[in-house]
């Protein structure tokens, strides 16, 4: 911030506001959550629980201790048993599921039409063949929607989640690709 003071302003006047205006940015960077993630802002009323086993739990357990209650939970690394997760690189992606339409948007700070990429299908979508070939554009661009359904294949239900209420209440299935900067 640059502030400027007439000369014929007492030097008194000139301290008082500096001063003030030191007094905020310190008083701003001691709140509790300043400049960090959503949530920091308070301590910790709960836990989330983690599973690094996603097969540690069974279907029921988790359907009364966690869908019942309304509790989250968390599977750590539960992707790594997914058939895409050692399946897909950008040579399968391209030529299994090139032709399919995602939805793409730029990421970062510059970001034109409102965020919408504009991909070969238009503004806002793109064929995944073709972000696969422009996977670091400028400005960066990710894929952030519902899986197409032919992908359903490659990702596998976890065991918690294959439990009748849960199962039949999945209504979609989101990917995520992309985001460098």
């Amino acid at each position: 911030m640059l502030l400027s003071f007439r000369r014929s302003a007492p030097c008194g006047v000139r301290l008082a506001v500096l001063l003030c205006i030191q007094l905020c940015f310190c008083y701003a960077s001691n709140l509790q959550g300043h400049k960090e993630p959503l949530g920091y802002h308070r301590p910790v009323d709960f836990t989330v629980d983690e599973f690094t086993d996603p097969f540690s739990i069974s279907p029921g357990k988790f359907f009364t201790k966690y869908v019942v209650t309304k509790q989250p939970v968390v599977f750590r690394g539960a992707a790594k048993h997914f058939e895409a997760f050692h399946k897909w690189t950008n040579k399968t992606l391209t030529d299994s599921y090139g032709a399919l339409q995602v939805k793409v948007k730029h990421v970062g700070p510059n970001r034109p039409h409102h965020g919408l990429a504009v991909g070969d299908v238009g503004l806002g979508r793109d064929s995944i063949a073709s972000f696969m070939r422009s996977l670091i554009p400028t400005p960066p661009t990710e894929v952030s929607g519902e899986l197409p359904s032919p992908m359903y294949a490659d990702i596998a239900l976890l065991p918690a989640l294959s439990c009748g209420p849960v199962a039949r209440s999945i209504s979609h299935v989101l990917l995520h690709i992309g985001g460098w900067s």
